[in-house]
């Protein structure tokens, strides 16, 4: 049951107060711990959009609240000069969603110093030299998901005080009112009008540029789970640029001046519509804002099926894309070095089947084989998104994807391969560094794979010289690897510390009953002899290296032969099994690594 709009509203609202987030600083307080000035002088001005767009250009799409994005609130004060000839002095603004209650969230302000991030004071061109106050906030992702607003455009209202010496409100606060879009509003069946700014225009391909004025666009992309490439240049001055697709962000560009045009291909996740929020000047630091930048961005229209004989232009138009070049038969892709796949987007313009084999088998003799099978449809109206149905799986080798037209049952197949790249010890090295403390978890990456190896120089995934079916940069081979895991090499780290991890605590295990053991024999503690191992390490019971760290590294390469350390009940002493069955001390390895 959908719920009166009046109730929708006070969720809505509700939520923008409770869980939205504001600029650095802000903190809730109740309007009854102030109170009311009588100045007049202290006050807001009279803002509209007309008189907004009189002070500068702003996109109406700015005024619809969305789920999980920066907006803008925009008020208007009094000069300076006014302020100063006012009795009080403006240190922030309280503002509350909704009918009056007694909560605020307090915005703390200064027109003397830098104003907190996500707030900016800028002159106007208005005759009465009045300044334009924007505060950013941050809608919440979880805002529509009450129950009963999933598709909604709402009117909502939200106020605000000026704030003097903290302890002190305007005589009375200035109101105004805007629209929250939720779920579906921009369908042919939706009759949300007052939120129909925020569908969208349909992608035309041109270019938009602009100035120091916050900016919105909003494109529709027609195609669901289309890939489309986004062109922005931010120049020199600083300017930031976002791409939302729905509530989920695609690209970020960061704070940045781009001196030229860049490049980056993005793949639709829910419906067809996007927006693009500028915000420029975003390292601005000054009280009165910045001017001067200036920036442009193109969103390069995804292609499109002609609605007269679609079957024209190379039969059904079915096509495998990646960032906007066709697969080609025995082509090769490549997993970056965040590991993630290649975008893989199948297209067509009459409904397809599709049957993705993803398949890898080590070149030796008694490798283990992978595979993985997904399975999709695509149409004039929406693609296969063929990464996203491997669910955040990397996977790499042979790669066959069969189509069968639904219609006149034609099938073909392209097949291609997907291999790795090396990496950079570095990048390798910090990840690690990143999720574990463990001292010695760089030092057995590096003996297991020389740091960085996932892959070999041809591209396939690095197996174990001994055949066993380890693979990647831990040579993960006890518990079997994943196919995730042999191509992927952060799941092979993730998967390798927790390995580590576990034989830690094993080695803690056997090391407390070999200590327990040596209790009762001897009727006392026997301190295990300190051990030292190569040039760079050292084991003592009185050290941060302690003997289980021995124990443990011993234990991840199986400890063959026995734990590094036990006591030894026949000679009442500590033993030392320092070298496996192949005669070798995978301790000592370890330790000269120099990572």
């Amino acid at each position: 049951t959908t719920p009166a709009s009046n109730t929708v509203a006070n969720l809505l609202q509700e939520s923008l107060n409770a869980i939205s987030l504001y600029p650095e600083g802000t903190y809730k307080s109740k309007i009854s711990e102030f109170t009311q000035s009588t100045d007049t002088n202290f006050s807001f001005l009279l803002l509209n959009q007309t008189i907004l767009n009189q002070i500068g250009t702003i996109d109406n799409t700015s005024f619809i609240f969305e789920t999980g994005r920066e907006q803008f609130l925009y008020f208007r004060i009094p000069e300076a000069a006014a302020l100063q000839r006012s009795t009080s002095s403006l240190t922030g603004i309280g503002i509350y969603f909704g009918q009056k209650t007694d909560n605020l969230n307090i915005v703390p302000i200064s027109t003397q110093v830098q104003p907190s991030f996500g707030i900016n004071i800028t002159p106007t061109n208005l005759p009465d030299r009045s300044k334009l106050l924007r505060v950013k906030i941050s809608t919440d992702s979880t805002m529509c998901s009450q129950q009963g607003i999933s598709d909604s455009c709402t009117d909502i209202e939200y106020s605000a005080y000026l704030v003097s010496d903290n302890t002190q409100l305007s005589a009375s606060p200035i109101t105004n009112r805007a629209n929250v879009a939720c779920g579906d509003i921009c369908s042919s069946s939706s009759s949300y009008s007052a939120c129909s700014a925020s569908c969208g225009s349909q992608c035309d391909g041109n270019q938009v540029a602009g100035a120091d004025a916050p900016v919105s666009r909003r494109y529709n992309l027609v195609r669901k789970n289309a890939e489309f490439e986004f062109l922005y240049n931010t120049i020199q001055v600083k300017d930031r640029m976002k791409v939302c697709n729905g509530a989920k962000l695609l690209f970020d560009s960061g704070c940045v001046g781009t001196m030229s045009h860049q490049s980056v291909y993005l793949i639709l996740s829910n419906g067809g519509n996007i927006h693009v929020d500028v915000e420029p000047n975003c390292a601005c630091q000054q009280i009165a804002g910045c001017t001067g930048t200036a920036w442009d961005f193109t969103v390069v229209c995804p292609d499109q099926c002609k609605s007269e004989n679609s079957k024209a232009n190379d039969q059904y138009n079915i096509k495998l894309r990646s960032s906007g070049r066709d697969i080609s038969n025995d082509g090769t892709l490549y997993i970056n070095d965040d590991a993630e796949m290649p975008p893989l987007i199948a297209l067509s313009c009459e409904s397809v089947l599709w049957e993705v084999s993803f398949n890898y088998q080590a070149a030796f003799t008694g490798a283990r084989s992978f595979s993985k099978k997904v399975n999709g449809q695509s149409s004039g109206s929406e693609s296969f998104d063929i990464v996203r149905s491997l669910a955040n799986e990397t996977l790499g080798g042979s790669v066959t994807a069969k189509w069968t037209v639904v219609s006149t049952k034609e099938s073909g197949k392209i097949s291609f391969k997907i291999l790795g790249r090396p990496l950079a010890q570095r990048t390798v090295m910090a990840y690690i560094e990143a999720h574990t403390d463990l001292w010695y978890a760089k030092k057995i990456a590096a003996q297991e794979s020389e740091g960085r190896q996932e892959f070999l120089p041809n591209g396939y995934p690095l197996f174990s010289n001994a055949k066993d079916n380890g693979y990647g940069i831990y040579q993960l081979t006890n518990p079997p690897p994943t196919y995730n895991e042999v191509w992927n090499w952060k799941a092979n780290v993730l998967s390798g510390i927790a390995l580590l991890k576990n034989k830690a605590k094993e080695a803690n295990s056997w090391m407390t009953r070999q200590r327990q053991q040596a209790k009762i024999q001897t009727n006392r503690e026997q301190p295990v002899d300190d051990e030292r191992v190569g040039l760079n390490c050292f084991f003592s019971d009185n050290s941060t290296r302690k003997i289980e760290d021995t124990v443990a590294i011993k234990l991840f390469n199986r400890a063959s032969n026995g734990h590094y350390c036990s006591w030894n009940n026949t000679i009442a002493k500590w033993k030392f099994n320092r070298v496996n069955h192949r005669n070798e001390s995978y301790v000592l390895l370890v330790c000269n690594q120099n990572v």
